[in-house]
């Protein structure tokens, strides 16, 4: 439960530095339950330091960043990240476990009956659109969109409120990825989970959020929906369009 009833992520203010490095400088954003945020940007631009800040990999050297309305210090490491799905660009799959095993491992870790946590995994399986003979495959034996699925399942297994997606389909073909992106897209509103997702390509963003920020040079320098950011006048906001 959220102190202000409205926001899972709360960023206020937050800035973090190596050394003299400026990486993210004085962000603020907040995401509701069932809404999806995309940040776009261009490589260096702060959107991974952002993700990492929120499920405490890295720690704000100011400002707070809070999830469920307590800020992440406050939090165990461990029961923090397990409210918190991440999905990445490479998968990070266990190579040795099999597709059921990578996807119930951490309702395993969270000490749920086997039975229970073969239900979970069958239904995650159907709902990201893997047949269910995949069960009992390992990663190298499944195509690059077949376990960038997987990796959705898997963050979702523990049902967590929060999923953070770090450029998630980026690495894939086009035709996968274009998928996956109308699946993801499809399963929005049945998930309600608020997501946090980073991208480099305009056109994602307005596929898939209700809101989009900019970060440039570690800057939040807008903030909008995806109708306002196809009507700004921002000179900056116009370059990003011209890939349109």
């Amino acid at each position: 439960m959220t102190t202000n009833g409205q926001k899972l992520i709360d960023l206020d203010r937050v800035s973090y530095c190596i050394g003299p490095a400026t990486l993210l400088s004085e962000v603020s954003f907040g995401v509701a339950p069932c809404e999806t945020v995309m940040l776009l940007g261009r490589s260096g631009s702060g959107k991974t330091t952002a993700l990492r800040l929120i499920n405490r990999l890295l720690t704000p050297t100011s400002g707070r960043v809070l999830v469920e309305g307590r800020p992440t210090t406050e939090w165990d490491p461990i029961r923090l990240r397990r409210r918190i799905g991440y999905v990445i660009q490479s998968i990070g799959l266990f190579p040795h476990f099999t597709v059921a095993r990578n996807i119930g491992l951490v309702p395993e870790l969270e000490g749920r009956p086997p039975e229970q946590v073969r239900a979970t995994v069958e239904s995650l399986l159907e709902k990201v659109g893997l047949p269910r003979d995949a069960l009992g495959r390992y990663p190298h034996q499944l195509s690059g969109g077949q376990r960038q699925r997987v990796g959705v399942a898997r963050a979702l297994a523990a049902d967590p409120p929060i999923l953070l997606m770090d450029e998630p389909f980026g690495a894939l073909d086009p035709i996968t990825r274009r998928e996956l992106q109308r699946e993801f897209l499809a399963m929005q509103e049945d998930l309600g989970k608020a997501i946090v997702f980073v991208t480099h390509d305009v056109r994602e963003a307005l596929l898939l959020g209700h809101r989009i920020g900019v970060l440039e040079g570690g800057c939040l320098i807008w903030w909008g929906t995806g109708a306002e950011f196809q009507s700004s006048a921002d000179a900056r906001i116009a370059g990003f369009r011209e890939g349109l």
